[in-house]
């Protein structure tokens, strides 16, 4: 994450990224431990999707590009948008899956 392209922005993106992977991971692995294989699928869930943002990252930006804007300023749309809105995302669907009678 220290020498990320595109700056600090991109800097403090990847550290946050980084950090809640390792954490996401960890607490879903706790989760696991206690038996508790709901709560440990969610935390897994959220891991999966830190992870798999690498793979967003590089789709994002090659259609970025296409707009012409700066290559920095590019690159740090695409580090931003390659896991934040699913993370919120998939927040959102997990507290409406929370209030409803359907459990996953």
């Amino acid at each position: 994450a220290v020498r990320a392209h595109g700056g600090w922005p991109s800097v403090i993106c990847f550290g946050l990224l980084s950090g809640l992977a390792w954490w996401f991971t960890f607490v879903g692995w706790q989760k696991a431990r206690r038996g508790d294989f709901h709560l440990h699928g969610r935390w897994m869930i959220r891991s999966y999707l830190m992870i798999t943002s690498a793979i967003v990252l590089r789709c994002i930006y090659i259609l970025l590009k296409r707009l012409d804007l700066d290559v920095t300023l590019t690159y740090q749309i695409a580090v931003w948008a390659s896991w934040v809105p699913g993370l919120v995302l998939l927040e959102t669907t997990f507290r409406v899956l929370g209030r409803s009678n359907f459990r996953s």
